[in-house]
């Protein structure tokens, strides 16, 4: 590695989130709580047992808690860990050819753990919301942990071309974090 290299930059952990650990989440709802709890159970597991979707709003700490669980799983020594902003993938997906496209399922796929965020960000296209529900279902039934994000939850993602993920979303426990409303004591 080169110096000044971050490791989670080739895990694909976004630069902005580079240096988000668990300990520099700070929970304030019991929810939040319960997300920052599970997170640190899945970065420990080695199967796909502690996988778990955290839904919620825009600001409401889904990326940082990802980022963190495959920072610690690369602190741990993890180095096929991944981190794939969902977005991103599918917008590639709909572009890329097919060889390059097997070439990175395979990549997610036969990652040791795996975090996708922002699954419903935006429309996936048909090739694209495929792409996500091939990786989830394999994963899935290879027992790998993998850990979601979504800012939406239920029958939202049918709406927007994900009604295929709807299955493997449903195999998941959910941790939905919400904002603070202005009427909220929070």
């Amino acid at each position: 590695m080169a110096i000044g290299m971050h490791p989670g930059l080739d895990a694909g952990i976004p630069s902005r989130h580079l240096w988000s650990t668990f300990a520099s989440f700070v929970p304030r709802r019991l929810e939040e709580f319960d997300a920052l709890a599970r997170g640190v159970h899945w970065a420990k597991s080695n199967d796909g047992s502690e996988d778990f979707c955290i839904t919620g709003t825009a600001g409401t700490g889904k990326t940082h808690l990802l980022a963190a669980a495959i920072a610690a799983r690369l602190e741990a020594g993890d180095a096929s860990a991944r981190f794939v902003d969902v977005p991103t993938l599918t917008a590639w997906v709909n572009q890329a050819s097919a060889d390059d496209v097997q070439t990175y399922v395979d990549e997610l796929c036969g990652a040791s753990a795996l975090a996708m965020d922002d699954i419903g960000q935006c429309g996936a296209g048909r090739w694209g919301a495929e792409i996500v529900k091939v990786v989830l279902e394999w994963r899935r039934l290879a027992d790998k942990p993998t850990i979601v994000s979504s800012p939406l939850g239920g029958d939202t993602f049918h709406d927007l071309g994900y009604c295929t993920l709807e299955e493997e979303l449903g195999l998941m426990n959910y941790a939905c974090l919400q904002r603070p409303t202005a009427q909220s004591n929070d």
